[in-house]
């Protein structure tokens, strides 16, 4: 099965305001990096249509207790089908009544715990422990994320989408889209 697929997955988180050098200068290892919950639903028909992903804003949250520093992070995506006469061209941004009655063909959602042991943690802002949550525990789990997608969609037999690597620093709302030609 060969759809091309609209891509809106090009999102980046804004950057947090905190300092997360001072919570690396203080980074022994990365103790583990787990997935504690996966949801991957597959419609069992696939429409022959244009097929377009939307990936959701990843949900950070974190936790310092002692020299561990916990981070969680949930992901979600939608894979829906676009019929041929509601495609726009690839130049034109969809319409933003298409995207909410677009019929969902996959759902895919995940929730990682990174768990960090530092040196030591005292005296550490929570504005610092926040960007670091939400920039290095990103990188350290997106990978993850990544190939939980890739897998799921691989065995489900659906089009492959690989997801780009993630970027810290681009407005989601400005998010460039893309057709992909999967395999």
């Amino acid at each position: 099965m060969t759809n091309p697929i609209h891509a809106n997955a090009n999102k980046a988180i804004d950057p947090p305001r905190g300092d997360a050098t001072e919570v690396v200068s203080r980074l022994r290892e990365i103790e583990q990096v787990v997935q504690v919950r996966g949801h991957f639903e597959r419609s069992p028909t696939v429409p022959d249509a244009q097929l377009h992903v939307d990936v959701g804003q990843p949900q950070v949250s974190f936790g310092l207790e002692g020299l561990k520093l916990t981070v969680v992070i949930e992901f979600s995506m939608t894979i829906g089908s676009t019929p041929p006469s509601a495609i726009a061209k690839v130049s034109e941004p969809a319409p933003a009544a298409m995207s909410s009655t677009v019929p969902s063909v996959v759902e895919v959602g995940a929730v990682f715990v990174a768990v960090y042991l530092l040196h030591s943690g005292e005296t550490l802002k929570q504005e610092d422990l926040h960007a670091f949550a939400t920039e290095n525990g990103l990188f350290n789990v997106w990978p993850f994320w990544r190939e939980f997608v890739a897998n799921g969609l691989l065995r489900s037999g659906m089009p492959v989408f690989l997801m780009p690597p993630f970027r810290l620093g681009t407005n989601p709302s400005q998010a460039t889209e893309n057709v992909v030609s999967a395999t």
